[in-house]
């Protein structure tokens, strides 16, 4: 297995590198930086620019057909993101010119088993965005459901990115997931301290769960 990360800041980099990271994924970089890690610039999950920024990466993650078409003629590698929903082998066959693909966030374990785990990526934790907009919302806004369930809003950008309730956890039953064989699993982080990174990463390196408001996502359920 190797971990990867998504941050939302820059400010969070240092913290993630002082952990075995093969990868790490940002979002709004705006000049190069030195990582010890490979470096791939995340993409918004609502573009209508009509060029990507030229900086020194090693590559793109990838949220849209419109960012792959952008993209066509780069020399740096391209990884897909969740967005485009990749379900099975065939799927992925589909996409040769990329790097590697994120798996399905609905797909359970016995459907990861049945996947080529090569250069495959799942997303082991992290609040999933629900939804993204452009609509402007009051700093640290956060949406109430009738079930009393607080969804948390993050800005990054000119985007708002609504949050899931819960935080996908998979630390205590990471062993199962492990035995589906698949390359690279990623951790994500939008708005969390300092503690709470490293905090997390070391769950991810043998501590026990020690939180409560967690869900395991659809890894033990899946889609039909």
């Amino acid at each position: 297995m190797k971990l990867t990360v998504q941050i939302s800041d820059i400010d969070m980099l240092d913290t993630v590198l002082e952990h075995n990271i093969a990868r790490v994924y940002i979002k709004n970089l705006q000049k190069p930086i030195k990582c010890k890690a490979e470096l791939f610039l995340a993409l918004p999950n609502i573009s209508h620019e009509e060029h990507i920024p030229n900086i020194d990466v090693d590559g793109y993650l990838v949220s849209t057909y419109g960012q792959l078409y952008l993209l066509q003629n780069t020399d740096k590698k391209i990884m897909l993101d969740y967005t485009f929903n990749i379900f099975n082998n065939q799927a992925k066959q589909a996409f040769p010119t990329a790097v590697g693909t994120t798996l399905s966030q609905e797909l359970n374990l016995k459907q990861l088993k049945e996947m080529d785990g090569q250069n495959s990526e799942i997303i082991i934790h992290g609040r999933q965005i629900l939804m993204t907009t452009r609509a402007k919302f009051p700093k640290d806004s956060v949406l109430t459901d009738r079930k009393n369930m607080q969804f948390p809003i993050m800005q990054n950008g000119n985007l708002n990115y609504i949050l899931n309730s819960k935080t996908l956890n998979t630390a205590a039953r990471l062993s199962e997931i492990k035995s589906a064989n698949i390359e690279y699993m990623r951790i994500i982080f939008q708005n969390e301290s300092r503690n709470e990174i490293k905090n997390t990463l070391l769950q991810y390196e043998g501590l026990p769960q020690v939180s409560d408001n967690y869900t395991y996502g659809h890894f033990f359920r899946g889609a039909d």
